[in-house]
């Protein structure tokens, strides 16, 4: 049985595709009966033989899904795209057993009383309120004053002055 596949050429990192038409068991960097085009997935430019294409699925030859999807965005052949992965039948009966465990547990929670949740509003804490007053080791009858936030002065950067006349500025402040 036929199949259009893409084989991979370029460097490493650097992906380009061949769509080919070979036997479906065999790899499709082996011998193939025909080139159809080329496809580059980092600039999404491809070059295909649009009308051998059309022949070749006339004739009755599968598509890997991987090709179909290719050929469903350029607008070749018309119906839904397929999933390129498959999932095997262990990890399928795991993922409905993790279905099937997350079903039990919204069944219970309904039952359970969970509490309220606090809005976000009331939730909010005045920090300043809250905050206790600093004492020195030394002195407890001292009280701690709050150390003066500085105030930062933006400064203005001429594009065309050097490093040296803006250190100076700074310098002068």
């Amino acid at each position: 049985m036929l199949c259009l596949k893409l084989s991979r050429t370029g460097k490493k990192k650097q992906a380009y595709f061949r769509l080919l038409v070979c036997e479906k068991t065999k790899d499709p960097w082996g011998t193939y009966l025909e080139n159809l085009g080329t496809y580059n997935p980092r600039t999404k430019e491809s070059a295909l033989k649009v009308d051998r294409i059309k022949y070749w699925l006339s004739q009755g030859v599968q598509t890997s899904s991987t090709v179909w999807n290719l050929l469903v965005d350029k607008g070749l052949v018309e119906g839904k795209k397929k999933k390129s992965s498959r999932i095997s039948k262990k990890r399928k009966i795991k993922i409905e057993q993790e279905k099937a465990a997350k079903e039990k547990e919204s069944a219970k929670a309904p039952a359970e009383e969970k509490p309220a949740k606090i809005p976000v509003e009331e939730s909010k804490v005045d920090v300043k309120a809250e905050a206790p007053k600093a004492e020195t080791a030394s002195h407890p009858e001292i009280e701690a004053t709050e150390p003066k936030k500085e105030e930062v002065k933006p400064v203005e950067i001429k594009e065309e002055a050097p490093v040296e006349i803006i250190a100076e500025e700074l310098k002068k402040e």
